[in-house]
This record gives structure tokens, C-alpha cells and sequence, in this order.
């Protein structure tokens, strides 16, 4: 179950944790469009009277990890207590789950005595929050680490449930007319979504992703209650990337830092133990991310013989092609030929990895529609391996990169769309009616979309304004995304 931890922490990012189930949408259909309903007003004076994330002046010397910690710590001991208390349990459960609805879905739908109640049972909670979002550095000590994807980053994941807390916490505010309130904790909000992703694993920046896409459905509902001020300018001070993939470097070298002996595999040959060893490795280490992998320690019935079969298999398929390769890229022919098989298969495979796996990282820096496209070309050639197993089990590790790169491109989309909306609010309160093109507005600078490079797609429909960015298309990701928006003006 360790081993399997970071990536079952990957595939939950779409499934609630505070909660049940999230709503879902198949794969190539578009979300929900979202109304928007502005009470125009001009900017703030001074211009930079509000601020979505602490500014450097308010900032504290300490790290955020240790009161996150905390906080988590107290936001499991009371759902505990609520496993305890209840009778019967499911109803704690229940509760989580409508919470997370509370937190994500229609800002109307909310029940507000039973949400204030909800809030309520975590009040111990929020001051750690608070302290977190306060600090300048946020270290979760995972680069010392000598584990990779076996790594254990539950406190991670649990960071999720702490922002759909918070979050709940803004939107209650917000229904309240408690407005002020509603910001601040926003602000804690998106401060925990950068401070969740500041780390070595690409996981952490996903999380980010997530807080940082349910803080702004509470943005989108603060932008619109009466008496809110323009955020235009709020938004535009935020910094971007939103989400920086800080990890990108260390995720590069994740297979060496869990299996350090490929970078021996380059050398004199191995003996039949050595070769064995590795072979071990490979089937605990590498064959469960795949789907197949030796059992627990202690599992009845010893080692996994079908995945025993499997590398035996790959290697035995793969060897005379590598060993010719071997001797083509310049070894000793006399020392490829001492080499045992699993020595030659791996390192030929590894020597290609990192061909592949550099093809694909390097694009991670640039622009997110020139790294789409790069990204994507490097996918579509590591596609054409069909035949050599041990370098498709290598290069496994990798195929998730550009899906990465893509979420936090999407949290500046997210972000942009809602400064777009703040612009045309802008517009409307000099003008008195929404503008008719986004050319239109010219006091302030209109971004474009961030995972297009083009102009946010507008038009007037009506009495509204139709908002929206279009689905990328797939080709290397798992999942599109697009957002939609039907903007009008309040009576």
C-alpha cells in the first residue's frame, strides 16, 4: 500500500476526500455554463485596497508546514469523534459528503444552518490555517527524501479537505453578507494552494491546482454579491504562473532516486546476484505502478511469479535487439557479452529513457501552448515503442507529465476568465451596458487564454455576454477542459 500511495493520491485529486463523490462529466463533454450576475462598480481607491494572496509586508518568518500539520491532525481527530458519536456512522459520512457539495456547488443550494454548523465543528482548525497562510516559507521536507513514487504524502492529500473547509467557511461568509470575512479567507484559501504545491513531487502542484479551482467558485460568488468591490486589479497582482512546477526538475530524476541501481547499470558487469537483485526491485518498485507487482511483505504465497514471469519474459524478448544496440552505441563487445541479460536489456531501455523522458520535460518551462505542442509531438514518438517492453515499463512514469503541465495551466485560465469578467465590470460601470466586443475595453489590460495564446472567445446574446475558452483538444491528456461563462448586469 506505500508503494501504491503517491499514485492513489494522483487519481483521488478528482475524487472529494472531505466528502464523497464530486460531479463528474464525460470526457468530451463541456461543464456546465456559469452565470455571472455584476453589480458594476469602478475600481477601489487606492487601486491595490484588496489583495487575494497576504502581501510580503504581512508575511511572517516561520514555516506554514508545521500549523498545516496541525491543522490536519485536528480536522481527522473531530471526524473521528464523529465516527464515534454518531450512531450510525454513515451519517458523519453523509455530512462530509453534502459538505463538499456545500463547498463546490451552487452558492444558493447551500443550507445555511446546517452549514454554519458544519463550519462550526471545526473552529479549533481555522487559527492553524490562518498561521499557515501567514508564513513566507512553506517546507515539507520531502527533498531529503531518498524515496520517489513510493513516498507516502498523505498530509498532501489531506490539504484538500482543509481547503474545501475553508472554502465553505468564505461561501457561508458570503451568504451572510459578511463580505470582508468572505475575502480573507479566500486569501487563505489561494495562499494554501500555492503553499501545497511548493515541493519535489508534481503531485503537490495538482493539489494546488484543485484549491486553487475551488477557491475561485468562491471568487466567482464573492464578484458578484452586492457591495463586493472590482477585483480586477486583485486578480491581476496575482502572481504566474499561479501553480509553479517547482518540481519538474527533481520529478525528471524520479526513477534514479527510487531505483538508484540504474545508474550502475552503465558499467562493469554484474554478477547473477546483482542481476537478480535489480530484477526484485524492478517487480516491487516499478511492475505496481503498472498493475502488477509482488505482494505485500508477508503475503502468503511468497513472491509474485507472474510478475517474475514478466520481466523474465521482457528480458528474454528483448535481448539480442539490445545487445546489438549496446555494441552499436560504442560498448565493448566482450563486456556486453559478460553482462547478464537483465543488465543489457535495462540499461539499452534506460539509455532511451532518458531520451525520451528529456524530449518530453524539456518543453516544461516554455509558454503552456508551445509546451502543448512540444509535449505532445514527444508523446506522440514514445507511442511509436511497441515492441520493447522494458522501455515502455521505464517510460510509464513519464506519459503523466504533460497532463501536469497541463492543470496548472488551467488555474491561470481560471484565473484570467475571472480577471476578463472583473474588466468587463469595469466597462460596465463607466459605460452603463456590457461591451460589445472585448476590444472594447480599454482602461485595463484584457488577458487572453492562457492555454490558447488568443483572446478569450465573447459575444453579446441578448441581454448577456456569452465568456468562454475552448476545449484544448486532447491528444496526449486523459481529459479536456473549456469554461463558460453568461455574464449580465444586475438590475
Amino acid at each position: 500500500m506505500k508503494l501504491m500511495s503517491r499514485f492513489l493520491t494522483a487519481l483521488a485529486c478528482a475524487v472529494p476526500i472531505l466528502v464523497g463523490a464530486a460531479p463528474s462529466f464525460a470526457q468530451d463533454e463541456p461543464p456546465p455554463v456559469t452565470r455571472i450576475v455584476l453589480h458594476p462598480v469602478g475600481e477601489p481607491v487606492p487601486a491595490l485596497k484588496y489583495r487575494l494572496l497576504p502581501g510580503r509586508a504581512d508575511l511572517v518568518p516561520g514555516n506554514a508546514a508545521i500549523f498545516y500539520h496541525r491543522a490536519i491532525q485536528m480536522m481527522l481527530e473531530r471526524q473521528t469523534q464523529h465516527l464515534t458519536d454518531r450512531d450510525p456512522a454513515s451519517r458523519a459520512r453523509k455530512d462530509d459528503t453534502e459538505a463538499f457539495g456545500w463547498a463546490t456547488g451552487p452558492l444558493k443550494d447551500i443550507p445555511l444552518d446546517r452549514a454554519r454548523a458544519y463550519v462550526d465543528q471545526y473552529s479549533n482548525v481555522f487559527p492553524e490555517v490562518e498561521l499557515g497562510a501567514s508564513k513566507i516559507d512553506c517546507d515539507w521536507e520531502f527533498d531529503a527524501r531518498t524515496e520517489a513514487f513510493s513516498l507516502n504524502i498523505a498530509e498532501i492529500q489531506q490539504m484538500r479537505s482543509l481547503c474545501s473547509l475553508v472554502v465553505l467557511k468564505a461561501r457561508v461568509a458570503i451568504r451572510d453578507g459578511r463580505l470582508d470575512e468572505a475575502a480573507h479567507w479566500i486569501q487563505v484559501g489561494l495562499a494554501m494552494s500555492r503553499h501545497v504545491a511548493h515541493g519535489p513531487i508534481m503531485i503537490q502542484a495538482l493539489v494546488g491546482v484543485h484549491e486553487t479551482s475551488i477557491c475561485c467558485t468562491a471568487l466567482e460568488d464573492l464578484i458578484q454579491a452586492p457591495g463586493t468591490p472590482n477585483l480586477y486589479w486583485a486578480v491581476a497582482e496575482l502572481p504566474r504562473p499561479f501553480i509553479e512546477l517547482t518540481s519538474i526538475d527533481p520529478e525528471r530524476l524520479m526513477l534514479e532516486r527510487e531505483l538508484p541501481r540504474l545508474r550502475e547499470l552503465d558499467g562493469l558487469p554484474w554478477s547473477v546476484e546483482q542481476g537478480r537483485a535489480f530484477s526484485r526491485e524492478i517487480q516491487s518498485k516499478l511492475l505496481p505502478l503498472v498493475g502488477s507487482g509482488s505482494p505485500p511483505a508477508g503475503a502468503r504465497g511468497g513472491r509474485d511469479w507472474a510478475a517474475t514471469a514478466m520481466v523474465t519474459a521482457a528480458v528474454a524478448q528483448g535481448y539480442p535487439a539490445a545487445r546489438r544496440s549496446l555494441i552499436a552505441r560504442g560498448r565493448p563487445r566482450d563486456q556486453v557479452e559478460a553482462m547478464p541479460a537483465v543488465q543489457v536489456v535495462f540499461l539499452d531501455a534506460y539509455l532511451d529513457y532518458q531520451i525520451y523522458r528529456d524530449d518530453v520535460f524539456k518543453w516544461a518551462g516554455l509558454p503552456f501552448p508551445v509546451a502543448y505542442e512540444g509535449m505532445g509531438r514527444a508523446m506522440d514518438r514514445l507511442r511509436e515503442v511497441k515492441d520493447r517492453l522494458v522501455l515502455r515499463l521505464l517510460c510509464s512514469i513519464i506519459t503523466s507529465v504533460p497532463s501536469f503541465a497541463m492543470a496548472t495551466a488551467r488555474a491561470d485560465r481560471r484565473l484570467d476568465a475571472i480577471r476578463c469578467i472583473e474588466a468587463i465590470g469595469l466597462y460596465a460601470a463607466a459605460h452603463k451596458k456590457l461591451p460589445e466586443r472585448l476590444e472594447d475595453v480599454k482602461d485595463v489590460f484584457v488577458p487572453s487564454d492562457p492555454m490558447t495564446g488568443r483572446p478569450f472567445e465573447y459575444r453579446l446574446e441578448g441581454g448577456h455576454a456569452l465568456l468562454s475558452a475552448p476545449i484544448v483538444p486532447k491528444g496526449f491528456t486523459h481529459s479536456s477542459f473549456s469554461l463558460h461563462y453568461s455574464i449580465e448586469l444586475a438590475p
